[in-house]
């Protein structure tokens, strides 16, 4: 389920770059940053840097088996586009691309 809040002026906002070369697994890091710490109200933006389509969606891998949480998901979004998210609760979220689930990050908020 994807929360479309406003953010207050003085909220931080952190770009995440999905990576050039992300659609192989092969490459190692997938985002750019791979984990993110912030605070309540923050905004992470997710830009798609890579030629291939991906998803932003929370959830874990395990084992080649993804299991998706309703925080977030982006649906598939092409290479130029964005994926802004505003986090209203403290936690850990877990994220992936369903297309490619070796791409894998974290945003932890406090």
């Amino acid at each position: 389920m994807t929360t479309l809040n406003t953010t207050p002026e003085s909220a931080s906002i952190t770009m995440v770059s999905i990576v050039v070369g992300s659609s192989v697994p092969t490459i190692g890091q997938f985002y750019q940053p791979g984990n993110v710490n912030s605070t309540v109200g923050s905004k992470v933006n997710w830009v798609i840097n890579d030629t291939a389509p991906h998803t932003t969606t929370s959830g874990t891998v395990k084992n080649n088996r993804s299991t998706p949480t309703d925080a977030f998901d982006s649906t598939l979004k092409n290479s130029g586009d964005s994926f802004p998210f505003i986090f209203n609760k403290a936690g850990e979220y877990a994220y992936y691309c369903t297309t490619h689930p070796w791409m894998t990050g974290k945003v932890t908020i406090s």
